[in-house]
This record gives C-alpha cells, structure tokens and sequence, in this order.
C-alpha cells in the first residue's frame, strides 16, 4: 500500500515538474521581460534637445529610440536598458550625460513602448541591438561611440562591443550569464530551458576595447559575485568599481558610479 502510495506520488510529482518545465519554456519571455507600452502618439515629455527614432527591422517590425543631444557633443552614449519599463522613464534623466557634453541615444525593445511586435529569439534581440547601433555610425564616429549596457541589457551590450569597434564598454549590474542567473534564482529548473543565455562570460574575455564594470554589493537581483567572477576574465586595463551600499536599481545614482563614469568617459573621449 505505502509502495502504491509512494510510486503514484513520484508519478504525480514527475507530471508536475514536467508541466512546469513546459511552462516556463513557452512563457519565458513573459518571466524575463516586462514591458510597459506606450500609445503609438505618445508625445515625450522632454525638456532640451533630443529626436526620436522609428527604425524598421527586417521583419516589418517598427523599433523605437530616443537620442538626447548636448550643446556641444563629443560623443554619444548608446544605452541597453534593463528587462522593464521603456525608454519614457529617461525623459528627463539624461542630464548627466549631456551636462557634460555626451549625446545619449536609448532604445525600446520589441513590445515595450512604442516599440512593435514581441521578443522571440536571442538572436533577434542582437540583431535590433546591431540595428540601432549601425543607425548611430551614420551620425557619429564610430571611435566617439561609449556602449553601456544595464542588467539585461549589459549581455546585449557585450555582444554589439564584441562585433564592433566603439570607444570603450560600461556593464551596469552585469550577470555572469542569465543560466547562471537561472540557477541562482530558479535552482530546482534545468537551465537547457532558458532560450536567452546571454552569455556574458563568453564575450568579455575577446572583447578589445576598454570594458569597465559597475555593480553594486547589495544587488538582490543580480548577484555582485556575478560582476566579481566577470572582473576575472576582463583585460589588463579593464576596470571593476564596487559600489558601496548599493542596490540592484540605484546604480546609476551613485556618486561613485557618476564620478567614475565621467572620468572614463572623459578620458577616453577628449
């Protein structure tokens, strides 16, 4: 009886498992990413300079940017956002950039702003990362372009750096990998499951421009180990920065961060 007992709960938890193996392969884009739509007449709110950017992928799918422009530009910064929101929350957040003289350019990911279509492939996530920065070369010099790349976009950032020539690379809260990732979150899941490995890992070691890294010590999403493994691989020259204190989404508001950030921006630059 225990026996009978015992088999048809393994049978039962064996079904289980599978049904939600199954799940979470066909919804993965829904557990990584969570976009926000804007209306396709959406007006940005945005005090200064700045043009917006429709680009037509391949597919037929229209892709949509923001480029904030400085007085007078001795760059641009071209920025992969994380796996939420859209590019309306930097509408008026780009200061700090173009203070200084650096024009930024953000792009939306399929399905988040005005943005169409939907996320499908790893594949297609670099080739509309590729997209916006080819788009970039016809107005500046591809020797004044800075890549940064935050969270879920650091792994698309490593790509375009790796398959191009900009000034230099900056990984805001990067992961090792997002099956490392998987792991750490969803230990009890196969990670032959996730169809975004994004394997930053891979990339950092044969990427030739400058890379500096950027993570704080009280990240709860992605772990700070991820950015000290990554320090590991980088190049003499690289730099890995610690940020004290600091949590997964305040990067970017850290004194360090800024301070840091425009150093290197600017020697690298000017």
């Amino acid at each position: 009886m225990i026996k009978k007992f015992l088999k048809r709960s393994l049978i039962s938890a064996t079904i289980i498992y599978c049904g939600i193996c199954i799940l979470v392969y066909f919804a993965q884009e829904k557990i990584i990413f969570h976009p926000e739509k804007l209306d396709a007449d959406y007006a940005f709110n945005i005090n200064g300079d700045y043009q917006e950017f429709t680009l037509m992928t391949d597919d037929n799918e229209a892709l949509n940017a923001l480029l904030f422009k400085a007085d007078s530009s001795k760059g641009v910064v071209i920025h992969y956002h994380g796996n939420s929101g859209n590019i309306a929350h930097w509408e008026n957040r780009t200061s700090m950039y173009t203070d200084l003289g650096y024009d930024f350019f953000i792009m939306d990911y399929r399905g988040f702003g005005k943005s169409s279509g939907s996320i499908e492939s790893e594949t297609q996530l670099f080739e509309d990362a590729q997209l916006f920065y080819d788009t970039l070369l016809t107005y500046y010099d591809e020797a004044n372009v800075i890549i940064e790349g935050y969270s879920v976009g650091s792994g698309i950032a490593a790509e375009i750096a790796l398959n191009n020539k900009p000034k230099q690379l900056l990984l805001l809260a990067p992961y090792y990998g997002l099956k490392d990732l998987m792991r750490h979150t969803y230990p009890v899941l196969p990670t032959f499951l996730l169809k975004y490995p994004l394997a930053t890992y891979e990339r950092i070691p044969n990427i030739k421009v400058p890379i500096t890294i950027f993570h704080g010590d009280e990240d709860q999403v992605i772990p700070f180990n991820s950015s000290e493994r990554l320090s590991k691989l980088i190049k003499d020259g690289d730099s890995f920065i610690p940020l004290d204190g600091c949590g997964h989404n305040a990067v970017q508001s850290q004194e360090g961060y800024l301070e840091e950030l425009f150093s290197y921006v600017c020697f690298y630059i000017n």
